[in-house]
């Protein structure tokens, strides 16, 4: 949705032009503001190159070079993202060095972390140098978002390794990417922005979105394919993916087109082109782990070699690639073109990340890629792991505190939105044969006086709901959101496709304390409550064997000796201490479907 901006116009009564801060001087206001007729001005964009060298050898250092021009006053402050989605920056840019077009190095004045004063004047181009060293980013998913540089490959997103001017009398910045001798690697390059591979091309955009692009390099793998909507680039990290580059491709270009048809896009095949890119972390790890970030016209996907591309073994949606392509994509939408005004931003995060959820597993299945049955397996995960999640029933102000510190407050807004979202787009189905999806539209059109440049409060989100689903749901809805009620599903609200039931469930629980019994070989640490000691296991009992699922919806069972001879005995069970009645989903009248889910 992102879109290059070929001019930035800014209305200025000439009296607005006098009254400027003093610190500009007159010769920037000459080179920034030419003057039109009518008495417009046309802001000029800061010209911005960006140039990357490749190491001498594979698994080297890389060389950044950032090159712009002073627009004001005396002197230019230039700073780096200490911290971005959770992650803190670990470049420490020891090496930073400042120059003058004559090649003349001047100093750079440090003013705290990651942030540094030069001596300029209007007018004069800068070139900031250093460095981006080798890394072990790619070996846990946790530092990820950072620069990841290794023998294989470079990837970047620009928040965690772009040094960038602070002043500016506009946001609006005009880039040129340039890689040098990164042929004689072998490696290939690619970037959402500019990303036409000659040099000499430039692309307007804001600041922002320069920082939120993708930029990687490596023994990768390129794929464009054209859409109605423009082209789809996808850049794959080689590796041992249990799918082919023409799967992921195939499925990446469906996800893109589906999409844009489900929110209306215009046709546009010139449209700039989409970015995914698909890179290889936790290889070592023992299961499945798959995560990505949506960025400017573009998203980064990040996955061991165990992620599925779209089956699973779990009834969780998070398990496959083809998902979390579907999330991110999504965000497009809902979460860039239409942000909530919350600060901090994750006391919105139940829209921005719920709808998103809830809109995503109905574009795959609308679109058929997914089955019935998939939908549906998904679905349950959704409800199984919201009722099961301790931490439910947190108010929103404890979700914003506690989100990057705590895995199950993290699901929260996702669980809880998605769930939302599901209540309100069957409540419109049943009252007002309309959707959520027209509401959504409506938002992105700004024509339902909810928004204000395409950002919406939590107070005027929740009005709008009330408005589609009646005063009583939206206050139910409102206790939901703010004070962390449990959502009250009905039974029947998804019938005739599908009908809802409660069953009981826990968390995975063996029951006793299963290490310290394999060491001793015998039963250790038994919890009276849980479902081992219900079935017939006691303390002390000595240990021949055992098979416990990590499903704690499969029974599991444990061996014991029963007498000196060496008997054996077979305990069966749920491995759960606590159970929860959790609404689960079954189909039927699957002929329904396509017009309910």
């Amino acid at each position: 949705m992102k879109k290059t901006l070929n001019a930035f116009f800014l209305l200025l009564a000439l009296a607005c032009v006098t009254s400027m801060p003093s610190s500009v001087s007159a010769h920037s206001m000459d080179r920034l503001h030419e003057h039109l007729p009518d008495n417009k001005y046309r802001i000029t964009p800061r010209p911005l190159q960006i140039r990357f060298t490749a190491p001498l050898q594979a698994g080297g250092p890389i060389g950044v070079v950032v090159r712009f021009q002073a627009i004001s006053g005396n002197t230019t402050t230039v700073s780096a993202q200490q911290q971005w989605a959770g992650t803190s920056n670990d470049q420490t840019f020891q090496y930073i060095k400042a120059y003058l077009d004559s090649g003349e190095q001047i100093y750079l004045k440090p003013q705290g972390q990651k942030r540094w004063r030069i001596n300029t004047n209007p007018g004069q181009w800068i070139e900031l140098h250093y460095y981006i060293p080798a890394n072990r980013n790619a070996d846990s998913s946790n530092t990820q978002y950072r620069a990841i540089l290794n023998k294989n490959l470079f990837h970047a997103v620009g928040h965690l390794f772009l040094v960038l001017p602070e002043d500016g009398m506009t946001d609006l910045v005009n880039v040129n990417v340039q890689w040098q001798d990164f042929e004689a690697l072998n490696w290939r390059t690619a970037q959402a922005v500019a990303a036409n591979p000659q040099q000499n091309k430039y692309e307007v955009l804001s600041k922002s979105a320069l920082l939120s692009s993708v930029f990687l390099a490596g023994d990768i793998h390129l794929h464009e394919t054209l859409t109605p909507y423009g082209i789809v680039r996808v850049a794959m990290q080689k590796s041992d993916w249990l799918f082919s580059d023409e799967e992921f491709a195939s499925l990446s270009r469906q996800i893109v087109q589906s999409e844009r048809e489900f929110f209306g896009e215009a046709v546009n095949p010139d449209a700039e082109p989409f970015l995914i890119s698909l890179v290889e972390v936790d290889k070592g790890l023992d299961g499945i782990s798959i995560g990505g970030t949506s960025l400017h016209n573009s998203f980064a996907m990040f996955a061991n070699p165990a992620a599925k591309l779209m089956q699973t073994d779990f009834d969780e949606p998070n398990t496959t690639i083809g998902f979390v392509l579907a999330h991110e994509m999504m965000h497009q939408w809902i979460g860039h073109e239409l942000k909530t005004s919350e600060d901090p931003e994750a006391l919105g995060y139940w829209f921005t990340e719920g709808f998103t959820d809830y809109f995503s597993l109905h574009v795959l299945y609308q679109r058929r890629l997914i089955t019935l049955e998939n939908y549906v397996a998904m679905l349950n995960g959704f409800l199984r792991n919201y009722w099961l999640n301790p931490k439910r029933n947190i108010d929103n102000v404890s979700i914003a505190h506690g989100f990057w510190h705590d895995r199950n407050i993290e699901r929260v807004p996702y669980q809880r939105g998605f769930l939302i979202a599901m209540l309100v787009d069957q409540r419109m189905r049943l009252v007002s044969d309309g959707r959520l999806r027209d509401m959504i539209q409506k938002m992105l059109e700004h024509s339902d006086g909810t928004t204000s440049h395409t950002a919406a409060s939590n107070r005027s989100l929740l009005f709008n709901l009330q408005n589609r689903v009646g005063k009583d749901m939206g206050k139910h809805i409102r206790a939901v959101v703010q004070r962390g009620q449990t959502v009250d599903l009905s039974l029947d609200m998804l019938s005739p496709c599908l009908s809802l039931y409660k069953e009981a469930m826990g968390d995975f629980d063996p029951g006793f304390d299963l290490d310290r019994s394999e060491e001793d070989k015998r039963i250790t640490g038994l919890k009276v409550a849980s479902g081992a000691y219900r079935a017939g296991l006691r303390n002390g009992q000595d240990l021949a064997g055992w098979n416990i699922s990590g499903n704690a919806r499969v029974k599991s069972n444990v061996s014991v000796y029963t007498d000196k001879r060496g008997t054996t005995k077979t305990y069966e069970f749920l491995p759960v201490t606590q159970t929860t009645l959790v609404p689960q989903a079954k189909i039927n009248e699957a002929s329904s479907c396509s017009t309910i889910l």
